[in-house]
């Protein structure tokens, strides 16, 4: 019996090894889900875009069919009667908590090649390009609003709806990090 001491240690050892490496191979993707990652921020900016383009800017019958003058209170902080949302900032608005940072950006048709800056002319009723809009006019929006978006060191998650305000397709981005 004393011969097999050195196979049985050899067999011992060979078993820790084996599930050593195995924690050390199957843990770090355990623990994954709770490592920080962009994730909150995703399902934010899709709540975010959903909210505005089916919600507080729209009729609940008609999503993504906005309402010029709502979106134009909306990211310009007025207050927008018979509109659906109510708050002093944007962030109160859309329900957001302090440590979030939200940019809602509209932009021209991506399929025409119009990716310009869009602005809202209350007296016309239109979305004109923000290059027409006059600067300290309290007729006109420009359709953008929150904060700017910080460099590439930390992460930005987009979410992009394509939406009509009066009449003009429009694609919304919101930007979240």
């Amino acid at each position: 019996m004393r011969g097999q001491t050195t196979l049985d240690f050899a067999l011992g050892v060979s078993v820790f090894l084996l599930i050593i490496l195995f924690v050390f191979t199957f843990v770090p993707g355990i623990l994954t889900p709770f490592t920080q990652t962009a994730q909150e921020e995703t399902v934010t900016a899709n709540r975010v875009a959903d909210l505005i383009s089916k919600d507080i800017a729209a009729e609940p019958d008609q999503p993504y069919i906005l309402d010029g003058d709502c979106t134009a209170d909306l990211l310009n902080n007025t207050p927008g009667a018979g509109c659906g949302f109510d708050g002093a900032t944007l962030t109160a608005r859309l329900d957001l908590t302090d440590v979030q940072s939200v940019n809602i950006t509209m932009r021209g048709s991506p399929g025409k090649g119009g990716q310009q800056l869009l602005c809202w002319n209350r007296t016309v009723q239109q979305v004109v390009n923000a290059s027409g809009c006059a600067v300290g006019n309290p007729d006109e929006t420009i359709l953008r609003a929150g904060g700017e978006t910080p460099d590439s060191t930390n992460s930005v998650v987009t979410a992009r709806r394509v939406v009509t305000v009066e009449n003009r397709v429009v694609a919304m981005e919101v930007r979240v990090w």
